[in-house]
């Protein structure tokens, strides 16, 4: 009776964390907690779990990647200026912060579900453990895919920003690279995170909380962003009343396109709150607000016009 590491396997990234193959040779096994419990409850919540600890992993790369690119974009001089002066490069530092911050806005934001749902259970509230069941097992997956796709995306942008110097290992953005890219890999990928989370939003287990948002007074100051967040909810409405009368092939071909046009909506609208409570939020909050529109039509054209031609 042993188990056995086989090997140590090589990666791309995460060389801290080693990860090893087991072989288990007429091993005892032991059966933990209750029976009948291990898939639908035990392993259910294990993911989930798993998955927000991704997104909060793939928010630190995230996070590193774009101090790193503020600081070298300083101290970095061309023809006489900080690289940070030249429009470009001002622009990519701009959207790595906003979307930084909107990553990190849904992470909290489903991070408060997942407390509000266990808390709940703790109390034995039925009612708010149904409802706060149902936001969690809708925002957790969305949280991973957004954080894991944005983590790649902002540490692409940090070693762009670095340029050639980024490609070497003396600057610690080519390890935030690729470290970031198992992220959007692990604990179920951004397709599955997209599958899994396409399917409650069409189920309507957001419209309650949309609702809710939707009719909050944000104040004179932010009456133009509201109007437009409002306008953009309606056209996630649309989306959703076309794929309801699709089939599920259908549905899962334009699930991205939901899922990016979800997301874009409900971090409008988390930024208007937290522009209420902090003026450093309004310029953010106006700036995501201003790009997820177009962003916002494009994905319900996409979902309109899609023809899914999957071959065998």
């Amino acid at each position: 009776e042993k188990v056995i590491v086989r090997r140590i396997e090589h990666k791309l990234g995460i060389h801290g964390s080693p990860t090893c193959e087991l072989y288990f040779d007429n091993a005892p096994g032991y059966l933990i907690g209750k029976r009948g419990f291990g898939l639908a409850r035990y392993t259910s919540w294990l993911m989930l779990a798993a998955r927000l600890a991704v997104a909060a992993q793939a928010q630190g790369i995230s996070e590193a990647a774009l101090k790193a690119a503020e600081k070298y974009a300083d101290e970095r001089e061309q023809f006489g200026k900080p690289i940070r002066q030249f429009a470009q490069v001002a622009a990519m530092l701009q959207d790595m912060r906003v979307y930084s911050e909107a990553s990190r806005a849904l992470l909290y934001a489903t991070s408060a579900i997942v407390d509000l749902h266990q808390g709940a259970e703790h109390r034995e509230l039925k009612d708010d453990v149904r409802k706060y069941g149902k936001l969690a097992d809708t925002l957790t997956p969305m949280a991973k895919y957004y954080a894991t796709e944005l983590s790649n995306k902002i540490a692409y942008q940090s070693i762009q920003i670095h340029g050639g110097n980024g490609f070497m290992r003396e600057y610690a953005v080519e390890r935030l690279y690729r470290d970031a890219r198992i992220t959007n890999i692990y604990e179920g990928t951004s397709q599955i995170q997209v599958n899994w989370a396409m399917l409650r939003v069409l189920k309507g287990t957001l419209d309650d909380w949309f609702a809710e948002l939707a009719a909050k007074d944000y104040g004179p100051a932010l009456a133009g962003q509201a109007e437009a967040a409002r306008a953009n909810l309606e056209t996630f409405k649309q989306a959703c009343a076309f794929l309801q009368e699709k089939d599920n092939a259908f549905r899962e071909w334009t699930a991205p396109f939901l899922v990016d046009l979800t997301i874009d909506v409900l971090v409008s609208f988390l930024f208007l709150g937290h522009a209420t409570q902090w003026d450093a939020k309004v310029a953010v909050a106006d700036k995501f607000i201003r790009d997820a529109g177009p962003r916002i039509r494009m994905n319900l054209e996409y979902i309109r016009t899609a023809k899914p031609t999957v071959s065998a």
